[in-house]
């Protein structure tokens, strides 16, 4: 007879909640908002290895360049995801978020992108409107890289004694 840590209640609260994510995250259409958010970490990645990013030519300051993208095929609990990994000229752009050779994508990015959804539907309790606010924030969205001073930050110190 199997040992569990959790009673038998705990057990079915838990697979409730698993099913639940689980339609959650088919009304979602999880695999096409966790490959967005894979490509636009990977392009941020090179902008940050490069030291410019895509179309500011003027910055440029070393001979590497951006050479394209590569097609990979991920294995996430949603699903296969198929992403565009961007290259650069010279090979030396190591990627971070999903390494080189990797096929499956690790539980602990996966998990907080798709925890960050399933706060949604807590704070929101409409699955279907959820769904909505997510696609409409996803389509086009960018990483910015906000490394530079800060406007407010400096103009709110100076105006204090």
């Amino acid at each position: 007879m199997p040992r569990y840590k959790d009673s038998p209640e705990v057990r079915v609260a838990k697979k409730e909640r698993k099913e639940k994510l689980r339609e959650f995250l088919s009304l979602l259409e999880v695999e096409e908002m966790v490959g967005e958010v894979l490509e636009n970490g990977l392009e941020a990645e090179l902008d940050d290895e490069l030291g410019y990013s895509r179309y500011d030519y003027r910055n440029k300051d070393t001979e590497n360049s951006r050479n394209g993208h590569s097609r990979k095929t991920i294995k996430t609990s949603a699903g296969e995801v198929e992403i565009a990994v961007p290259r650069d000229r010279n090979g030396e752009f190591e990627p971070r978020l999903v390494k080189k050779n990797e096929t499956t994508l690790s539980g602990d990015i996966e998990e907080k992108i798709i925890s960050m959804y399933a706060k949604w539907t807590d704070l929101f309790e409409n699955t279907t409107m959820v769904a909505a606010l997510i696609d409409r924030l996803t389509f086009r969205s960018h990483v910015l890289d906000m490394n530079g001073d800060s406007y407010r930050l400096r103009s709110a110190l100076q105006g204090k004694p």
